[in-house]
């Protein structure tokens, strides 16, 4: 390591703009190397006066974090969980992360549409404004809790999950691998629970509707009890109906085969009086249809292609013919105003 410093030191040249140009690109060069990166930070400090130290490391880490993040999903992508842990824990170790101040709350939704849903639904006391965190800490925490859960640490996953809401409740990626995280933990009633309430408050896409109600299935089968493999049977054929998923499908046959079934989805009838029993809302969800239809009515004539995106939503989901009206009405009022 000595000789790596040495050889850092004999090129720095006096300049506090060029040599920190320069020890920014060794910082990423030997990022892999924890004692050199503390070295070259030490260096970074050298270059500048004591009241401004902090706040260039904090710009320094940020920076580093804006760039380490694609760089991270593609490790995990590849399965490189460690290494991937290591570069999240790095970027991030510096940067003070700000939830909420006497007036703001800082979040970091992924599209407008997040956003307005969730100050829709959220508490009524909640008077702070919604302003847009610097950096996507919600994303950084739940890559964490995917690659603890890669790592089989489910506590601290489940820690890092509840962590990732705070910036994004929306995100559905995160939603459902901490529901994963809740049922490897064996919390299976309160993985039950919040599946139900992403179901009932969050779901408003088919592929979302799919994953909670295959969840379900899930908690059942967990059960490994004939009557509850019935259970799920009828409630995985239903997550079909809204998302055709690989493992839904895989599911299925494990059970059919099991019990010698004819490999087929349970028929509609079945389905319904299973959810009724077991006290399991059947969507569409009615509650979250009117909150969608009222946001959706409320853009109307102040952002028509916001509104017309919200129809679109809620038409995935229901397949009725007042919606489809409100998708054309809405396609004809952008087409007047682009002529």
């Amino acid at each position: 390591m000595k000789e790596i410093i040495d050889s850092i030191k004999a090129k720095l040249t006096g300049d506090p703009e060029a040599d920190t140009k320069f020890l920014l690109k060794r910082l990423d060069e030997y990022r892999d190397n924890d004692e050199v990166c503390k070295e070259i930070y030490m260096l970074l400090f050298a270059l500048l006066p004591e009241d401004l130290q902090n706040q260039h490391i904090s710009n320094v880490n940020q920076q580093m974090f804006e760039e380490r993040l694609s760089e991270i999903q593609e490790l995990v992508s590849d399965r490189q969980y460690e290494r991937a842990l290591k570069y999240l824990d790095r970027s991030i170790e510096h940067i003070d992360k700000v939830y909420e101040d006497d007036k703001n709350k800082y979040m970091t939704f992924h599209n407008a549409f997040e956003a307005y849903f969730y100050a829709y639904n959220r508490e009524k006391d909640d008077n702070k404004f919604i302003t847009a965190s610097k950096l996507d800490f919600g994303t950084y925490y739940k890559f964490r809790g995917i690659i603890l859960n890669e790592l089989k640490r489910y506590e601290e996953a489940e820690a890092d999950f509840l962590e990732s809401f705070k910036w994004n409740p929306m995100d559905f990626e995160a939603l459902f691998n901490y529901a994963k995280t809740l049922f490897e933990l064996k919390k299976y009633d309160e993985y039950f629970k919040f599946n139900v309430d992403v179901l009932t408050k969050k779901a408003y896409t088919n592929f979302a509707i799919a994953c909670c109600y295959h969840n379900l299935g899930l908690y059942y089968l967990a059960k490994n009890k004939k009557a509850d493999d019935i259970i799920a049977y009828n409630i995985i054929s239903f997550s079909i109906a809204f998302d055709e998923t690989e493992y839904a499908y895989r599911d299925l046959n494990t059970i059919c085969e099991k019990y010698n079934m004819k490999k087929e989805l349970a028929n509609p009838k079945d389905i319904s009086e299973c959810l009724k029993k077991n006290k399991i809302p059947m969507a569409p969800i009615e509650g979250l249809i009117k909150q969608l239809i009222t946001i959706g009515r409320n853009f109307i004539g102040k952002n028509d292609k916001f509104a017309l995106d919200v129809f679109r939503i809620i038409y995935n989901m229901t397949h009725d013919y007042i919606t489809l009206q409100y998708i054309k009405a809405g396609e004809q009022a952008i087409a007047n105003k682009q002529k």
